[in-house]
């Protein structure tokens, strides 16, 4: 159990300066008023996630607290910046 939080903590950390350094290079970059890095974000990490669930979904790849950093921790930690931004 420890080690699942651990992972899914480490996972979040890197998700979420993944997405803020992504997005706001992105944003630096086109030099537009439009927000250009979070959609990239947005749709790369949209992409990452149904690639994992698919591979997931094929075959035991990697065991399921890795499974749970990659999903719930790193790429929730990518795209849930969307979900906090709306509200």
């Amino acid at each position: 159990m420890i080690r699942t939080l651990l992972l899914i903590g480490a996972g979040s950390f890197i998700g979420g300066v993944a997405r803020y350094l992504l997005s706001r290079g992105i944003h630096l970059w086109a030099g537009s008023s439009l927000p250009w890095g979070t959609l990239a974000v947005n749709v790369i990490g949209c992409l990452i996630l149904g690639v994992l669930y698919g591979v997931f979904e094929r075959g035991a790849i990697m065991d399921q607290d890795m499974r749970l950093a990659l999903t719930v921790g790193l790429l929730a930690a990518y795209l849930g910046h969307l979900i906090v931004k709306t509200i």
